[in-house]
């Protein structure tokens, strides 16, 4: 029986929103570069000593080794690096509805590679999803602080540009890994194998960039275990379970839900920080919710 596992994009936004908490402190510390070449050597060796505890490097080949690292470099290190210079610019409420437009990449590329249908009901949860998504990001706090950041001097208009570029690159780090896992690779094997590809080009920038991305400050046990967790939830669980997802289910379905963290993060945020969620962010609430039930009705 076909499985129809598009639902876990819902539970990896909610460990990426959790993890977005932890990060706030080692990313303040080391800078977005250096918290990101840490948090990737350690979900390396999560998930490596993972997939070798469970053999999950017995049937990957040479072939398939090289598609996962492709899709770690397009995916995590070129999304990575349009995003951050995207978020300089703009910020994150506008870098961050930016960035939402890789789950419509990821629904227009498995229409067209993959044979996926998109429904009228699809369709309709798939709008509702989005616009709660948009609508928390618009309204967030940023908007009442600052709408244009001043850390790039970069043209608005690349900056646009950047930010819907690394959702293609996100987008097409999912659909290049699919027919990997669909054919029968542990995801853990295959998202370790993208996380050690990711992470060596993380490297390679810091020896030949070392100014731009070298830690702003010496990685202390506290910082390191912070690091550590927020791998271990975002990347080790997060993006191992989204490749669950891509594996058995629609890679546009499970974008889609995996894109939902920003409202994921508002009752997060509510009992961490003690501050109530907008009335803009109960609307957004409930159209994500009203968009799942609509897709899975």
């Amino acid at each position: 029986m076909e499985l129809h596992l598009e639902w876990l994009g819902l539970v990896s936004s909610l460990l990426w929103a959790v993890a977005f908490i932890v990060a706030v402190i080692p990313v303040n510390r080391l800078g977005s570069f250096a918290f990101n070449r840490w948090r990737m050597l350690c979900s390396s060796l999560i998930l490596g000593s993972a997939a070798l505890c469970t053999g999950g490097y017995g049937n990957i080949s040479a072939h398939q080794v090289i598609l996962m690292c492709l899709s770690g470099a397009v995916g995590i290190c070129i999304g990575d690096v349009a995003l951050f210079a995207c978020f300089n610019r703009l910020g994150p409420r506008l870098s961050g509805i930016l960035f939402t437009t890789h789950a419509f990449f990821s629904v227009a590329i498995g229409m067209l590679f993959f044979n996926e249908t998109l429904t009228p009901a699809r369709a309709a949860g798939i709008f509702l999803i989005f616009l709660g998504v948009s609508v928390t990001l618009y309204f967030s706090e940023e908007k009442k602080k600052n709408s244009t950041f001043a850390a790039s001097s970069i043209p608005v208009g690349i900056a646009v540009f950047l930010g819907i570029f690394a959702g293609l690159c996100q987008a097409s780090g999912l659909a290049i890994a699919k027919p990997v896992v669909e054919a029968g690779i542990s995801p853990v094997a295959a998202s370790s194998v993208r996380m050690f590809c990711a992470f060596i080009i993380h490297m390679l920038m810091l020896l030949f960039f070392h100014k731009r991305v070298a830690a702003k400050q010496p990685v202390t046990l506290k910082v390191f275990g912070l690091v550590f967790l927020n791998a271990f939830i975002a990347l080790g669980l997060g993006m191992t379970l989204m490749l669950f997802a891509v594996d058995n289910g629609s890679i546009g379905l499970a974008a889609i839900f995996s894109s939902c963290s920003p409202v994921m993060i508002l009752p997060i945020m509510w009992v961490y920080y003690h501050r109530r969620p907008q009335l803009s962010s109960w609307f957004a609430a409930v159209a994500v919710v009203a968009g799942t039930a609509v897709i899975f009705s």
